[in-house]
């Protein structure tokens, strides 16, 4: 199956459906174990729980970067865990968006080109006029359009955040994932930054999982989920 087109059944309102699932870290005594979960198309979920209780790992075991021991992931009709390596990595490449809490650009190019990054570095995605186009849309979405020839040394801590949600958003994925997007943001940029994650969201009809240690913007979401209720042990 080419990972490039929809693994999604359009009848279906379930994206990722886990079951049985158990993983451990080697031989630590961390280990997550979660008999069902389903997530559905569209959906908006909040990742909570202590630190080393698990949340990130849960993302990486859906993005494929992990597998578990035991137990199955399903996105759509495909069962991850039966697919190679490099299946899962042209999977995450044109499926899956990620933001993370530390933005992860490159000082040396513009905020056009940080946007671009995808398809400057992965084969499997054209840069074909038209994503241009989107990049400069998205830009002009997040507040960015006047900055696309500025490095990130010239921008804001929230206008750097914005740049990685544009670069994430750029190959219009079916899931975004955000581990602790607003971990580095004051409260009022934090919930600025948020909003316009979710709009663009919901403009483009993808999937939210999001990693946060901040309550204060729980009431934003559809569904919070305490990864404490899974884990066992803890993970350094």
């Amino acid at each position: 199956m080419n990972p490039q087109s929809s693994i999604l059944n359009p009848q279906s309102s379930i994206l990722i459906e886990i079951k049985g699932l158990d993983f451990r870290y080697g031989q630590g005594t961390f280990r997550l174990v979660i008999p069902e979960l389903c997530i559905a198309r569209g959906e908006k979920v909040a990742f909570i729980g202590p630190s080393g209780s698990g949340k990130t790992t849960l993302i990486h075991l859906i993005a494929g970067i992990l597998t578990p021991h035991a137990g199955s992931i399903r996105a759509g009709d495909v069962e991850l865990t039966q697919q190679s390596d490099r299946w899962r990595r042209n999977y995450r490449i044109s499926r899956i968006g990620f933001v993370f809490q530390e933005f992860e650009l490159l000082e040396y190019l513009t905020v056009r080109d940080n946007i671009l990054l995808p398809y400057y570095l992965n084969g499997l995605l054209r840069l074909a006029p038209e994503v241009r186009k989107t990049a400069e849309e998205l830009a002009a979405a997040m507040n960015l359009g006047d900055k696309l020839k500025r490095h990130p040394k010239n921008l804001s801590q929230g206008e750097r955040q914005r740049v990685a949600i544009c670069r994430a958003l750029i190959a219009s994925p079916e899931v975004l994932i955000a581990d602790e997007p607003t971990g580095n943001l004051d409260p009022e940029t934090a919930r600025a930054i948020l909003a316009l994650l979710l709009g663009e969201v919901e403009r483009r009809g993808a999937t939210l999982l999001m990693v946060t240690h901040n309550y204060a913007l729980l009431d934003a979401f559809e569904r919070v989920i305490d990864i404490g209720d899974f884990a066992r042990g803890s993970r350094s």
